[in-house]
């Protein structure tokens, strides 16, 4: 029987990391099955379960059909739902054409960092951030700039560290707040 030939990854991944959630997941996974009373923040799971009127709702669009493929910026009446709730929070004047719905963080960002960034481009990342950052900036061939915050300051980027992390390559900053 012949051997299946591997695939082969590009180049530009031998550049990436380890994903370092799914490190943590397995750790914590380790950690509780030898009885260690752990709280799992690594991969954003959920400890309870969907609130039953999600289930409801999530059953009864099944029942009116509603499986079809969606627009590729989202379900229009959601995007105008969530402008309007970012409007009215922010007291800024956000419209549905500037919402875009996806199925996640990590697939947006990848979305946007390939369709905007070139090799050499820099992005500033303030610190902390999220594990997966870095490695999707330089998967999209640019470079990820971090930038220390601290407790002390609130964690808020400070103007001056912003100002010093900014170079003719900056292309981008990355901005993530709850």
């Amino acid at each position: 029987m012949e051997e299946a030939a591997c695939l082969q990854l590009a180049h530009r991944m031998a550049s990436l990391q380890p994903s370092a959630t799914l490190a943590m997941a397995a750790r914590a996974g380790a950690m509780k099955a030898s009885g260690i009373d752990v709280i799992d923040l690594s991969v954003g799971e959920p400890d309870f379960p969907t609130p039953e009127h999600i289930c409801e709702a999530g059953k009864a669009a099944i029942t009116a059909g509603k499986t079809k493929y969606t627009p590729a910026a989202g379900i229009p009446a959601l995007r105008e739902a969530i402008a309007n709730d970012y409007t009215r929070r922010s007291g800024l004047t956000v419209t549905p054409a500037h919402v875009i719905v996806s199925n996640g963080a990590k697939h947006s960002l990848h979305n946007i960092f390939t369709a905007v960034l070139n090799p050499g481009d820099e992005v500033i990342v303030p610190t902390p951030y999220w594990v997966s950052y870095a490695e999707l900036i330089k998967l999209a061939g640019a470079k990820p700039i971090l930038v220390e915050t601290s407790i002390d300051e609130d964690f808020k980027l400070q103007p001056a560290a912003l100002k010093s992390a900014i170079s003719p390559h900056t292309r981008m900053l990355l901005l993530c707040s709850p």
